[in-house]
């Protein structure tokens, strides 16, 4: 453990390529680490792509908060930006009624070529999971990254470049390999909401870029850990059970937004300061808890992804293990402040 933390600490950047796409893509089983003896010839392929199209993503994202001294709203605005670019503009799954990972949510509420129970998720999935949570395990595991720009300008600059080829190269691989196109008007209005979505964030000055007051006391770490799981599993619920019944699309895409916000409210309450170190962690552990449980299952019976799921929970009892005295259940002290791991 000592050597693979004195190589964290020499290479922040493959620390944070690790996070993101690692939990997302190949811990959740979107990409089956599986494939490594199942299929070897695809897995590498798969893994540059994943790596050329989320890496650059979680990079610039968290290079722009640093560089403009912003807080977790400003990464949440920015990674839905990202999720856009993504699943909008690069894979289509926001606008291709027949692609694959959005299933029966293709034909249910799509509307104006628009899958519209699917994109609340889908968002939330890639601005919690693809940007926010790797930024926070980076900044926690590696606490002399924080507020340190990670890039020279000449590696945004490549960053930009990369980001770009892979979105350009998807787009065109769901256009001429999948024959589908969203059309000029989704197309244009896609690039139109991720530029307002970036301005937004280098503009307004959102609550935790401002002094806070002092968060309200937690007494037990099982409740910020059973507010993350509901973060997941309330959304898939939403979505799930207002198809089983037949509900009107739109009571689906209110219901999934209801369970995203009033998540984001309760951390955004009860979550800030050195203080919620703790519970900061049970948080994100409630969080990805349950898209690791979708990984083994996606996995099986080749259950190569257990050993990331191993890395991660070590990981976690680290951090667990080395929270400062103030974060200590029982001793709330001190003024809020942005979360650690952005600026802080």
């Amino acid at each position: 453990m000592d050597r693979v933390g004195a190589w964290a600490h020499r290479h922040p950047v493959l620390v944070l390529l690790m996070f993101s796409p690692g939990i997302i893509e190949y811990l959740s089983g979107s990409s089956l680490l599986s494939a490594i003896v199942l299929n070897p010839v695809w897995f590498p392929i798969g893994l540059a792509a994943n790596l050329g199209l989320y890496g650059p993503g979680v990079l610039l994202i968290r290079e722009a908060v640093v560089r403009w001294n912003k807080g977790w709203w400003t990464v949440l605005v920015l990674g839905s930006a990202y999720g856009i670019v993504e699943e909008g503009i690069a894979l289509n799954t926001m606008f291709n009624p027949t692609a694959s990972v959005v299933g029966t949510l293709g034909s249910y509420g799509h509307y104006l070529g628009v899958n519209t129970v699917w994109v609340p998720g889908i968002v939330m999935v890639h601005a919690v999971f693809s940007v926010a949570i790797p930024i926070l395990l980076l900044g926690l595991a590696l606490p002399e990254t924080r507020g340190r720009s990670l890039l020279t300008p000449r590696q945004v600059r490549t960053a930009f470049a990369i980001l770009g080829l892979d979105v350009t190269l998807l787009f065109l691989f769901n256009l001429l390999g999948l024959h589908f196109f969203m059309g000029w008007p989704l197309l244009l209005g896609s690039l139109a909401v991720v530029a307002a979505l970036v301005l937004i964030a280098y503009r307004v000055r959102f609550p935790e870029d401002r002094p806070l007051p002092a968060h309200p006391y937690l007494g037990s770490l099982w409740i910020p850990a059973v507010a993350g799981v509901a973060l997941f599993v309330g959304v898939i619920l939403a979505q799930g059970l207002s198809e089983s019944f037949g509900l009107p699309p739109v009571v689906a895409i209110l219901t999934a937004s209801s369970v995203v916000l009033s998540v984001g409210a309760f951390a955004h309450r009860y979550l800030r300061g050195p203080e919620a170190y703790r519970p900061r962690l049970a948080f994100v552990g409630g969080i990805l808890a349950p898209i690791l449980v979708f990984g083994v299952a996606a996995n099986f019976p080749f259950e190569f992804v257990l050993v990331g799921d191993l890395g991660l929970v070590m990981l976690f009892r680290h951090l667990f293990r080395q929270a400062p005295s103030s974060a200590l259940l029982g001793a709330p002290t001190g003024s809020g402040a942005a979360p650690a791991g952005v600026a802080a």
